[in-house]
This record gives C-alpha cells, sequence and structure tokens, in this order.
C-alpha cells in the first residue's frame, strides 16, 4: 500500500510539468493575441479542450477572450465595464428602458461580430438586468428586490 501511494504521488510530480505547460500556448497564438490586443496587461492562460480562455485587462477593461487552438480564431470576446463605456445610444435606451435607475455594471459578449449585452441596474426597491440584443433591442431579463445595493459606497 505504502509503495502504490508513493508511486502515485511520484506519478503526479513528474505530470505536473507537462500540465503545468498546457496553459502556455504556442508561441504563434501568443503573438496573434499580442496583435490582437495590443497593451493587454494582467494576461492569464487557461487551456480548455479545444480554445483556450485568455484573461486580461486592456484600457482599464476587464476582458475575456477564447481563442480557438487550431487556428488562432477569437470564439467570444467578453469585456465587463460600468456605464461610463457603454455607448451613448444605448445608454439613453436603457434609462428610457429603465426610468430613474443607476446602471451598476455592462457585460458586453462579441460573438462572431455580433455584439449583446448585460445591463445591471437599480434603484431602491429593484434590480434589474436588461438585455441588449445585436439589433440592440431590449428585453428584461430579470428583476429582483434590492436588499442593498445603493450608490452609496
Amino acid at each position: 500500500m505504502k509503495t502504490l501511494l508513493i508511486t502515485v504521488v511520484l506519478a503526479l510530480f513528474s505530470l505536473q510539468p507537462v500540465l503545468a505547460q498546457s496553459n502556455h500556448p504556442e508561441d504563434w497564438i501568443k503573438l496573434k493575441f499580442n496583435q490582437d490586443f495590443p497593451n493587454a496587461t494582467h494576461t492569464k492562460w487557461v487551456a480548455g479542450p479545444q480554445y483556450y480562455e485568455v484573461s486580461f485587462v486592456k484600457d482599464g477593461v476587464p476582458s475575456k477572450v477564447f481563442i480557438n487552438k487550431s487556428n488562432g480564431s477569437d470564439y467570444a470576446l467578453t469585456r465587463y465595464y460600468d456605464a461610463s463605456k457603454l455607448k451613448p445610444e444605448l445608454l439613453k435606451k436603457v434609462d428610457h428602458f429603465v426610468p430613474k435607475t443607476t446602471i451598476y455594471g455592462v457585460t458586453e459578449v462579441d460573438i462572431n461580430g455580433q455584439t449583446g449585452y448585460r445591463v445591471i441596474t437599480f434603484n431602491q426597491k429593484h434590480i434589474y438586468v436588461v438585455g441588449i440584443d445585436e439589433n440592440e433591442i431590449l428585453t428584461m431579463i430579470n428583476e429582483y428586490k434590492n436588499h442593498g445595493l445603493s450608490t452609496m459606497h
């Protein structure tokens, strides 16, 4: 039993360098990422079965992109930001759709050039999750009772 345990532990230690390297993409994929997202900081790569998930910050905006391992194409780009970075025309639409609320945060998702959003907005009584599709049509995704989210931090 002791020999089996030692063998398993040694096997895991011997696999550690192989497993650790699996999150490091080939140089050509890194080069393409750096060309597509110049000045990205805080970059973290995680390998999936057929893609790399890359978390990073660009221009102060936390982002995540999924990159195809075989050809380096982007599957999807997700960005997380506040109301100040939302396009002004969308900001107006959200203000009209859920009046007298404050935007807490925005999640923007771009898949193959089609961009959609989830906007969290709130007032004293409710928190709203508003969806905006690629045609800039707004829908109410969800509504919650507000139990403490406020503009005072």
